[in-house]
Protein backbone atom coordinates (compact mmCIF):
# COMPACT_ATOMS: atom_id res chain seq x y z
CA UNK A 1 0.00 0.00 0.00
CA UNK A 2 1.27 3.35 -0.81
CA UNK A 3 0.57 6.16 1.26
CA UNK A 4 1.50 10.12 1.32
CA UNK A 5 0.88 13.70 2.58
CA UNK A 6 0.43 15.76 -0.45
CA UNK A 7 -0.99 19.70 -0.78
CA UNK A 8 -4.27 20.42 -2.26
CA UNK A 9 -6.66 23.31 -2.80
CA UNK A 10 -9.97 23.63 -1.20
CA UNK A 11 -13.25 23.87 -3.35
CA UNK A 12 -15.53 23.43 -0.64
CA UNK A 13 -16.41 22.32 3.01
CA UNK A 14 -19.48 20.46 4.23
CA UNK A 15 -20.44 21.41 7.13
CA UNK A 16 -23.85 19.38 7.44
CA UNK A 17 -23.36 16.90 3.96
CA UNK A 18 -27.23 16.66 3.87
CA UNK A 19 -28.50 19.78 4.74
CA UNK A 20 -25.85 21.80 2.45
CA UNK A 21 -26.54 19.29 -0.63
CA UNK A 22 -30.73 19.90 -0.54
CA UNK A 23 -30.00 23.26 -0.25
CA UNK A 24 -27.04 24.09 -2.95
CA UNK A 25 -28.59 21.81 -6.42
CA UNK A 26 -27.02 23.51 -8.91
CA UNK A 27 -23.30 23.24 -7.18
CA UNK A 28 -23.42 19.84 -6.64
CA UNK A 29 -24.79 18.94 -9.74
CA UNK A 30 -21.35 21.00 -10.53
CA UNK A 31 -19.39 18.56 -8.07
CA UNK A 32 -21.28 15.52 -9.67
CA UNK A 33 -20.56 17.01 -13.37
CA UNK A 34 -16.56 16.68 -12.53
CA UNK A 35 -16.66 13.44 -11.10
CA UNK A 36 -17.93 13.41 -7.32
CA UNK A 37 -20.70 11.15 -6.18
CA UNK A 38 -23.56 12.59 -4.44
CA UNK A 39 -24.28 9.77 -2.68
CA UNK A 40 -20.75 9.34 -1.20
CA UNK A 41 -20.96 13.05 -0.22
CA UNK A 42 -24.42 12.06 1.58
CA UNK A 43 -22.76 9.71 3.66
CA UNK A 44 -20.07 11.95 4.32
CA UNK A 45 -19.02 13.41 8.36
CA UNK A 46 -19.49 16.91 8.82
CA UNK A 47 -16.23 18.53 8.23
CA UNK A 48 -15.76 16.75 5.04
CA UNK A 49 -14.27 19.15 2.33
CA UNK A 50 -13.75 18.70 -1.45
CA UNK A 51 -10.15 19.10 -2.92
CA UNK A 52 -7.68 19.13 -5.94
CA UNK A 53 -3.90 17.57 -5.54
CA UNK A 54 -1.53 20.57 -6.83
CA UNK A 55 0.92 19.59 -9.13
CA UNK A 56 -0.69 16.33 -10.41
CA UNK A 57 -1.64 16.30 -13.83
CA UNK A 58 -5.24 14.56 -12.99
CA UNK A 59 -7.72 17.06 -13.22
CA UNK A 60 -10.18 15.64 -11.17
CA UNK A 61 -11.72 16.12 -8.06
CA UNK A 62 -11.80 14.47 -4.42
CA UNK A 63 -13.25 13.73 -1.47
CA UNK A 64 -11.34 14.24 1.79
CA UNK A 65 -12.68 13.40 5.30
CA UNK A 66 -11.18 15.16 7.91
CA UNK A 67 -8.54 13.44 9.71
CA UNK A 68 -8.95 14.20 13.67
CA UNK A 69 -11.66 11.98 15.22
CA UNK A 70 -12.38 14.95 18.12
CA UNK A 71 -10.51 18.38 16.68
CA UNK A 72 -11.70 20.27 14.16
CA UNK A 73 -10.29 22.91 12.59
CA UNK A 74 -10.77 25.68 10.36
CA UNK A 75 -10.48 25.63 7.02
CA UNK A 76 -12.04 27.84 4.05
CA UNK A 77 -12.57 27.52 0.22
CA UNK A 78 -9.24 28.21 -2.05
CA UNK A 79 -6.96 27.83 1.38
CA UNK A 80 -4.45 25.19 0.58
CA UNK A 81 -4.48 21.96 2.91
CA UNK A 82 -2.56 18.96 3.48
CA UNK A 83 -4.12 15.95 2.58
CA UNK A 84 -3.36 12.12 3.25
CA UNK A 85 -4.29 9.70 0.91
CA UNK A 86 -4.36 5.63 0.81
CA UNK A 87 -3.44 4.11 -3.00
CA UNK A 88 -7.00 3.27 -4.53
CA UNK A 89 -8.84 4.83 -2.52
CA UNK A 90 -12.09 7.08 -3.45
CA UNK A 91 -11.52 9.81 -0.40
CA UNK A 92 -8.69 10.32 1.66
CA UNK A 93 -8.47 12.82 4.46
CA UNK A 94 -7.27 16.43 5.61
CA UNK A 95 -5.34 17.31 8.08
CA UNK A 96 -4.78 21.02 8.91
CA UNK A 97 -4.50 24.05 6.70
CA UNK A 98 -1.10 24.72 5.11
CA UNK A 99 0.90 27.28 6.78
CA UNK A 100 2.33 30.22 4.63
CA UNK A 101 5.07 32.39 4.67
CA UNK A 102 4.52 36.66 5.65
CA UNK A 103 3.37 37.78 2.64
CA UNK A 104 0.88 35.01 2.37
CA UNK A 105 0.07 33.76 6.76
CA UNK A 106 -3.38 34.98 8.04
CA UNK A 107 -5.18 33.47 10.37
CA UNK A 108 -8.83 34.63 8.99
CA UNK A 109 -7.88 33.62 5.63
CA UNK A 110 -4.65 32.68 3.79
CA UNK A 111 -4.14 33.72 0.06
CA UNK A 112 -1.40 30.58 -0.49
CA UNK A 113 -0.31 32.92 -4.07
CA UNK A 114 0.55 35.33 -2.87
CA UNK A 115 3.70 33.80 -2.04
CA UNK A 116 4.25 34.30 -6.28
CA UNK A 117 4.84 37.75 -5.66
CA UNK A 118 8.15 39.57 -5.72
CA UNK A 119 9.86 40.52 -2.00
CA UNK A 120 9.94 43.92 -3.75
CA UNK A 121 6.25 44.40 -4.18
CA UNK A 122 4.90 47.21 -1.60
CA UNK A 123 1.16 47.51 -2.33
CA UNK A 124 -1.24 46.25 -3.55
CA UNK A 125 -0.31 42.01 -2.62
CA UNK A 126 -1.87 42.32 -0.09
CA UNK A 127 -5.06 43.11 -1.24
CA UNK A 128 -5.03 40.46 -4.44
CA UNK A 129 -5.85 37.24 -4.45
CA UNK A 130 -4.04 36.16 -7.66
CA UNK A 131 -4.95 33.23 -9.86
CA UNK A 132 -1.99 31.82 -10.68
CA UNK A 133 -3.51 27.52 -10.93
CA UNK A 134 -4.93 26.06 -13.83
CA UNK A 135 -8.54 26.22 -12.54
CA UNK A 136 -10.73 29.49 -11.17
CA UNK A 137 -10.23 29.59 -7.90
CA UNK A 138 -12.15 33.38 -8.04
CA UNK A 139 -15.25 30.96 -8.34
CA UNK A 140 -14.72 28.68 -6.16
CA UNK A 141 -13.79 31.33 -3.36
CA UNK A 142 -16.49 33.20 -4.13
CA UNK A 143 -19.41 30.80 -5.09
CA UNK A 144 -18.87 27.72 -2.79
CA UNK A 145 -20.99 26.92 -0.27
CA UNK A 146 -19.46 27.40 3.14
CA UNK A 147 -18.86 30.90 1.89
CA UNK A 148 -21.65 32.41 4.40
CA UNK A 149 -19.79 30.97 7.22
CA UNK A 150 -16.97 33.15 6.20
CA UNK A 151 -16.53 36.23 8.30
CA UNK A 152 -13.53 38.38 7.07
CA UNK A 153 -11.67 40.70 9.25
CA UNK A 154 -8.39 41.61 10.60
CA UNK A 155 -7.34 39.46 13.24
CA UNK A 156 -3.90 40.03 14.39
CA UNK A 157 -1.22 37.65 14.86
CA UNK A 158 0.23 36.34 18.14
CA UNK A 159 3.41 35.63 18.40
CA UNK A 160 4.00 31.97 20.24
CA UNK A 161 6.18 31.32 22.80
CA UNK A 162 8.68 28.36 22.54
CA UNK A 163 6.90 27.12 25.84
CA UNK A 164 3.32 27.52 25.46
CA UNK A 165 0.68 25.56 23.98
CA UNK A 166 -2.08 27.90 21.60
CA UNK A 167 -5.48 27.19 19.80
CA UNK A 168 -6.04 29.76 17.34
CA UNK A 169 -9.20 30.58 15.82
CA UNK A 170 -10.17 32.54 12.59
CA UNK A 171 -12.09 35.06 13.82
CA UNK A 172 -9.67 36.74 16.94
CA UNK A 173 -9.87 34.06 19.49
CA UNK A 174 -7.38 32.24 21.33
CA UNK A 175 -7.32 29.75 23.75
CA UNK A 176 -3.44 29.57 25.99
CA UNK A 177 -1.59 27.53 28.20
CA UNK A 178 1.41 28.77 29.43
CA UNK A 179 2.88 30.90 32.27
CA UNK A 180 3.33 33.94 34.04
CA UNK A 181 6.91 34.86 33.41
CA UNK A 182 8.20 33.21 37.07
CA UNK A 183 8.05 29.70 38.30
CA UNK A 184 4.90 27.98 39.46
CA UNK A 185 3.08 30.38 37.26
CA UNK A 186 1.57 28.24 35.39
CA UNK A 187 -1.34 29.81 33.01
CA UNK A 188 -4.43 29.25 31.10
CA UNK A 189 -5.95 32.43 28.98
CA UNK A 190 -8.89 32.15 27.34
CA UNK A 191 -9.09 35.75 25.30
CA UNK A 192 -11.59 36.96 22.53
CA UNK A 193 -10.36 40.48 20.89
CA UNK A 194 -7.34 41.13 21.28
CA UNK A 195 -5.52 43.87 19.54
CA UNK A 196 -7.88 46.74 20.18
CA UNK A 197 -6.09 49.34 21.86
CA UNK A 198 -3.30 51.56 19.93
CA UNK A 199 -0.43 49.64 21.85
CA UNK A 200 -1.61 46.07 20.29
CA UNK A 201 -3.67 47.26 17.43
CA UNK A 202 -3.14 45.17 13.87
CA UNK A 203 -1.34 47.38 11.65
CA UNK A 204 -1.27 48.43 8.94
CA UNK A 205 -4.78 47.52 7.72
CA UNK A 206 -6.16 47.12 4.19
CA UNK A 207 -9.12 46.57 1.97
CA UNK A 208 -8.68 43.51 -0.16
CA UNK A 209 -10.07 43.31 -3.60
CA UNK A 210 -12.63 40.94 -2.16
CA UNK A 211 -14.19 44.20 -0.04
CA UNK A 212 -12.70 43.41 3.48
CA UNK A 213 -10.60 44.29 5.74
CA UNK A 214 -7.51 42.00 6.43
CA UNK A 215 -4.15 43.17 7.77
CA UNK A 216 -1.41 43.78 5.26
CA UNK A 217 1.45 41.73 5.51
CA UNK A 218 4.40 44.28 7.24
CA UNK A 219 7.68 42.22 5.99
CA UNK A 220 6.76 42.91 2.47
CA UNK A 221 5.33 46.35 3.17
CA UNK A 222 8.23 48.74 4.06
CA UNK A 223 8.35 47.06 7.56
CA UNK A 224 5.89 49.11 9.49
CA UNK A 225 3.60 46.12 11.06
CA UNK A 226 3.37 46.78 14.03
CA UNK A 227 5.77 44.62 16.39
CA UNK A 228 3.64 44.52 19.25
CA UNK A 229 0.61 43.52 17.51
CA UNK A 230 -1.94 40.91 19.37
CA UNK A 231 -0.08 41.17 22.29
CA UNK A 232 -2.15 39.90 25.15
CA UNK A 233 -2.90 43.09 27.16
CA UNK A 234 -5.53 44.13 29.65
CA UNK A 235 -7.26 45.88 27.38
CA UNK A 236 -8.51 42.54 25.21
CA UNK A 237 -11.98 42.90 24.86
CA UNK A 238 -13.21 39.26 26.77
CA UNK A 239 -10.89 37.49 29.10
CA UNK A 240 -10.75 34.00 31.33
CA UNK A 241 -7.69 33.74 33.26
CA UNK A 242 -6.66 30.78 35.81
CA UNK A 243 -3.34 30.97 37.18
CA UNK A 244 -1.38 29.46 39.39
CA UNK A 245 0.05 33.02 40.62
CA UNK A 246 -0.98 36.17 39.11
CA UNK A 247 -2.06 39.63 40.30
CA UNK A 248 -5.14 40.57 38.73
CA UNK A 249 -5.75 43.86 40.42
CA UNK A 250 -2.65 45.06 39.37
CA UNK A 251 -2.88 43.69 36.10
CA UNK A 252 -6.27 45.62 35.61
CA UNK A 253 -5.77 48.25 37.56
CA UNK A 254 -9.04 47.54 40.15
CA UNK A 255 -8.10 50.19 43.08
CA UNK A 256 -10.64 49.26 45.19
CA UNK A 257 -10.18 48.06 48.67
CA UNK A 258 -6.56 48.41 48.25
CA UNK A 259 -5.27 46.78 51.33
CA UNK A 260 -7.31 43.20 49.53
CA UNK A 261 -5.39 41.32 46.63
CA UNK A 262 -1.66 40.96 45.85
CA UNK A 263 -0.02 37.90 43.78
CA UNK A 264 -1.48 34.39 43.91
CA UNK A 265 -3.30 31.59 43.26
CA UNK A 266 -5.87 33.55 40.79
CA UNK A 267 -9.41 33.16 38.38
CA UNK A 268 -10.48 36.46 36.71
CA UNK A 269 -13.31 36.86 34.34
CA UNK A 270 -13.13 40.18 32.64
CA UNK A 271 -15.35 41.63 29.96
CA UNK A 272 -17.64 44.38 29.29
CA UNK A 273 -20.89 42.58 30.07
CA UNK A 274 -21.08 39.93 32.55
CA UNK A 275 -23.38 36.97 33.26
CA UNK A 276 -23.85 34.01 35.68
CA UNK A 277 -26.56 32.16 35.25
CA UNK A 278 -27.52 29.53 37.82
CA UNK A 279 -30.91 27.15 37.80
CA UNK A 280 -31.32 26.46 41.44
CA UNK A 281 -28.50 27.90 43.82
CA UNK A 282 -25.50 30.24 43.46
CA UNK A 283 -22.91 30.09 46.45
CA UNK A 284 -19.86 32.50 46.97
CA UNK A 285 -17.86 31.72 49.72
CA UNK A 286 -14.09 33.06 50.95
CA UNK A 287 -12.87 31.54 53.91
CA UNK A 288 -13.26 28.48 55.76
CA UNK A 289 -15.66 27.24 58.92
CA UNK A 290 -16.55 30.19 61.44
CA UNK A 291 -14.24 32.63 59.36
CA UNK A 292 -16.14 31.50 56.03
CA UNK A 293 -18.24 34.92 54.79
CA UNK A 294 -20.36 34.81 51.49
CA UNK A 295 -23.11 35.36 49.30
CA UNK A 296 -25.86 32.83 48.25
CA UNK A 297 -28.67 33.69 46.18
CA UNK A 298 -31.38 30.29 46.95
CA UNK A 299 -33.90 29.48 44.70
CA UNK A 300 -36.85 30.64 46.21
CA UNK A 301 -35.66 33.98 45.31
CA UNK A 302 -33.55 35.01 48.75
CA UNK A 303 -30.47 36.82 48.85
CA UNK A 304 -28.59 35.95 51.72
CA UNK A 305 -25.32 38.30 52.75
CA UNK A 306 -23.55 36.19 55.09
CA UNK A 307 -20.08 37.52 57.50
CA UNK A 308 -18.04 35.23 59.22
CA UNK A 309 -18.05 35.63 62.90
CA UNK A 310 -15.45 38.59 63.15
CA UNK A 311 -16.52 40.17 60.23
CA UNK A 312 -19.41 42.72 59.63
CA UNK A 313 -21.17 43.78 55.97
CA UNK A 314 -19.97 47.42 55.23
CA UNK A 315 -22.25 49.13 52.86
CA UNK A 316 -21.06 52.42 51.12
CA UNK A 317 -17.31 52.00 51.49
CA UNK A 318 -14.18 50.52 53.69
CA UNK A 319 -14.78 53.53 56.42
CA UNK A 320 -18.36 52.71 57.02
CA UNK A 321 -19.24 53.51 60.25
CA UNK A 322 -22.66 53.99 60.76
CA UNK A 323 -24.92 51.59 62.74
CA UNK A 324 -27.62 50.82 61.23
CA UNK A 325 -31.39 51.40 63.73
CA UNK A 326 -33.97 48.59 62.68
CA UNK A 327 -36.86 46.85 64.44
CA UNK A 328 -37.93 43.13 64.90
CA UNK A 329 -40.08 42.60 61.20
CA UNK A 330 -43.10 40.63 61.32
CA UNK A 331 -43.41 37.54 58.90
CA UNK A 332 -42.40 38.07 55.78
CA UNK A 333 -45.01 36.91 53.08
CA UNK A 334 -44.86 36.88 49.25
CA UNK A 335 -41.43 38.66 49.35
CA UNK A 336 -42.82 41.57 51.11
CA UNK A 337 -40.93 42.66 54.21
CA UNK A 338 -43.40 44.78 57.09
CA UNK A 339 -42.60 45.94 60.29
CA UNK A 340 -43.54 48.66 62.92
CA UNK A 341 -42.68 52.03 63.00
CA UNK A 342 -39.98 53.24 65.54
CA UNK A 343 -41.77 55.73 68.02
CA UNK A 344 -40.35 58.80 69.64
CA UNK A 345 -39.09 58.59 73.37
CA UNK A 346 -39.38 62.00 74.05
CA UNK A 347 -35.55 62.51 74.92
CA UNK A 348 -35.15 59.30 75.62
CA UNK A 349 -33.26 56.61 73.95
CA UNK A 350 -33.98 54.82 70.47
CA UNK A 351 -32.19 51.69 69.69
CA UNK A 352 -30.55 49.29 72.51
CA UNK A 353 -30.65 50.48 75.90
CA UNK A 354 -34.29 52.71 75.17
CA UNK A 355 -37.13 52.90 72.87
CA UNK A 356 -38.63 49.97 70.74
CA UNK A 357 -35.68 49.96 68.03
CA UNK A 358 -32.32 48.07 68.12
CA UNK A 359 -29.04 48.32 65.91
CA UNK A 360 -27.87 45.53 63.96
CA UNK A 361 -24.85 44.07 64.93
CA UNK A 362 -23.93 42.92 61.65
CA UNK A 363 -24.15 45.96 59.44
CA UNK A 364 -22.12 49.18 58.87
CA UNK A 365 -23.19 51.74 56.75
CA UNK A 366 -21.24 54.66 55.43
CA UNK A 367 -22.39 58.06 57.33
Amino acid sequence: MNESFKEAVVFDYFKDPIADIEKNESKINEYVNAGLSKEMLLACPSGTIIGRVIGETRSNLKIYLPFFSHISLPIKSSEHVWVFEEENEKVGYWLSRKIGFAVSEDKNYTVEERIRFPSTSTTTFSKSFPNVREFDMEKSRKESIARNDFKGEPVPEFKIPSHATALQGSNNTLVLLSHNDSIASGQVDIIAGRGVDAVTAPTPVVENYDGYSEVDKGPFNGGKRNPKEGNTSATDLSRIIASMKFDPDSYFSIDIVPEVGGAGPAVVLKSDQVRIVAKKDFKIQVGEGENASGIIIKSSGDIIILPSALGIVKIGGEDASGALLAVSANPVVLGIVTAGQIESSAGGYLGKGGGNGVFATKILVKI
